[in-house]
């Protein structure tokens, strides 16, 4: 916040939101990370749904990193460059 000259963050509250439903979905899916075991059919759909709403819930996060940093007031300095390669590195995975 400090670095686009805001008080408080952008979609602070969805940003909460989707860090939960990221940690439940997670707990709740952690299989999806084994392709290759030899699934059923009916599993695997239900992986891959879950898969979806975690990227959904991360692509809030992103935007919302992301939103101010938009702004006209917004100054490039070099402390600005760590937050960008994270986001950048959290985007590419």
């Amino acid at each position: 916040c400090y670095e686009t000259g805001k008080n408080k963050p952008f979609g602070n509250i969805s940003s909460i939101y989707a860090m939960m439903t990221n940690g439940m979905m997670g707990f709740i899916v952690w299989a999806h990370h084994i392709p290759t075991s030899g699934v059923v059919i009916e599993t695997r759909a239900y992986f891959t749904a879950a898969t979806m709403i975690i990227a959904t819930t991360a692509s809030i996060k992103i935007f919302s990193w992301s939103t101010p940093l938009d702004e006209e007031n917004s100054t490039r300095t070099p402390q600005l460059l760590w937050p960008l390669g994270i986001i950048y590195l959290f985007t590419i995975g």
